[in-house]
């Protein structure tokens, strides 16, 4: 086992220990000096699974390779660039297939996966999608894959440019081949659990994959991209209906490189209801005038009193509007009704009212 370690055949160890453990488990243990073997074997089986779960880990490290921005540059708010290799070369590729089935069958590959999953959000997919300034380059070669982003820093005070999303869905797109690529070479027999090699496409890697990221990307990519691109009314359906053409696009690339199925969410979801999205940004605009109109100064007002009963605004006269009123109070017979001399802010509150009801409830 210690060999088959050195060799890269984790496989071998696998079968190794569960056979040794199996052998302790079926011998009868009488003599006192049988027990203190049997510890001693105990205690190297623990030593070469441990070293058996480092090896897995330092070879995952070395067949997927990260290269973070330095922390120097971070500092200094220069621009920061992030890449992620992967070799691809016959010997690798068998080695990635070796190390994945003996991942799987030692528990570690979901937390592996899950890891790749979230250094891609945080390190690739965050930066292409929400700011347009952000550069990226993928290198695919027959030995080689590599996704290279460049991330500007925000300057202060700098608004963000934000990325159309015809051009996040064509650098997402480039991103998803480059993985799939790689990790199409891995797959499994449907008995995942013994680990077996597949001969044909199941796409076992890519799918767990997808399964772990669909999720946040698909939220990310509408939080801080189609939802910056949706009409701001219900009146632009042709821009609408583009955006979804390229989002269906966009979701079905995913789908037909088997990193999304039936079961997964669906990007179309959140873009389905264009009246509660239309009415939704609408409300949001009114919200934000009506408390503008609140934080304004008294020196906005129109000054409401008997004698101006409709109100004049500040440094304005209405003197028709204000006849109107008196003569029809003369008709009326309401000269003697008085309103208090009072301030109110002048905006239409009734058209207010009527586009956003819950204001007022």
């Amino acid at each position: 086992m210690e060999k088959a370690t050195s060799d890269f055949e984790y496989l071998a160890v696998l079968d190794g220990l569960e056979s040794v453990h199996s052998l302790l488990s079926s011998t009868d243990i009488e003599e006192e000096i049988e027990v203190k073997v049997q510890k001693v074997i105990q205690t190297e089986l623990c030593i070469i699974r441990e070293r058996l779960l480092y090896e897995l880990g330092e070879a995952w490290n070395r067949l997927v390779r990260w290269t973070p921005p330095s922390e120097v540059r971070r500092q200094a708010r220069k621009p920061q660039t992030v890449t992620l290799e992967f070799g691809r070369d016959d010997k690798q590729k068998q080695l990635f297939s070796t190390v994945v089935m003996a991942m799987l069958r030692a528990n570690m590959l979901d937390s592996r996966v899950k890891t790749l999953s979230d250094y891609l959000m945080f390190y690739v997919i965050e930066g292409v999608v929400r700011d347009h300034s952000t550069l990226l380059q993928v290198i695919d070669e027959p030995d080689r894959c590599i996704i290279c982003v460049v991330i500007s820093p925000a300057g202060v005070g700098q608004a963000r440019r934000v990325v159309p999303p015809s051009e996040a869905f064509l650098k997402l797109e480039q991103i998803f081949t480059c993985l799939h690529g790689v990790l199409s070479s891995v797959g499994f027999s449907h008995d995942e659990e013994k680990g077996a090699a597949v001969t044909g496409k199941d796409l076992f890697l890519v799918k767990k994959l997808g399964r772990f990221l669909a999720k946040k990307l698909f939220e990310y990519v509408y939080d801080e991209c189609l939802s910056l691109a949706l009409p701001p009314n219900g009146t632009q359906f042709e821009k609408y209906n583009e955006l979804v053409a390229q989002t269906e696009q966009f979701q079905e690339f995913l789908t037909r490189l088997n990193f999304l199925s039936g079961e997964d969410p669906s990007l179309i979801d959140y873009l389905n209801n264009v009246n509660s999205l239309f009415a939704n940004n609408k409300s949001q605009e009114i919200l934000k005038r009506a408390h503008e109109l609140m934080l304004q100064d008294l020196f906005h007002t129109a000054q409401i009193s008997s004698d101006h009963p409709v109100g004049i605004l500040r440094g304005q006269e209405v003197p028709k509007l204000e006849e109107f009123v008196k003569s029809c109070k003369e008709k009326m017979g309401t000269a003697n009704f008085k309103l208090p001399k009072c301030q109110i802010r002048y905006f239409n509150l009734l058209h207010l009212s009527s586009h956003c009801p819950g204001l007022f409830l």
